[in-house]
């Protein structure tokens, strides 16, 4: 199970990616300005973040991608974010997969990308925030999810 987890990982920072690229750049910012929140505000995006962790839309968005990596079985599609690059794998492997159809993923596709606009335009003053964050300041905000992923990963061994 260990390939899940770091698919899953990688799934993980793909999406901060994503989300990311959503928010406003901030502008205001010179080579010579060091990207750090205020430790207030920190704390405060800390706080959120867990809040965001426990969100219908998130839970749901997180809920459909464990489904769509476990019933691929280990097996290594080229994408599970992007229906265009999973759906014809999915057509030439559906067989070595738990899918039943691909009208099946098509659905589960649809449902997380309404659950993820839903979720990342909720939580956009969030992400808003931890665009100013440090890379340590971000790494302290992402853990609680780098460890639930851990753990669900490791109860599934």
């Amino acid at each position: 199970m260990k390939k899940i987890n770091i698919v899953y990982v990688f799934f993980l920072i793909v999406q901060f990616g994503f989300v990311q690229a959503q928010v406003q750049p901030n502008t205001n910012q010179t080579p010579s300005n060091k990207r750090e929140l205020p430790e207030k505000e920190f704390e405060e995006v800390k706080l959120m973040y867990l809040e965001m962790l426990d969100s219908p839309n998130k839970v749901k968005f997180d809920s459909i991608s464990s489904l769509l990596i476990k019933n691929c079985r280990g097996l290594n599609p080229p994408s599970f974010g992007n229906p265009n690059l999973f759906i014809p794998w999915l057509k030439e492997n559906i067989d070595q997969t738990d899918f039943t159809s691909i009208d099946q993923v098509k659905l589960l596709f649809e449902e997380m990308s309404a659950a993820g606009v839903a979720w990342i335009e909720e939580y956009r003053p969030l992400y808003a925030l931890m665009a100013k964050a440090s890379r340590e300041q971000l790494g302290e905000i992402m853990k609680p999810e780098l460890i639930r992923t851990e753990a669900y990963y490791s109860s599934e061994k």
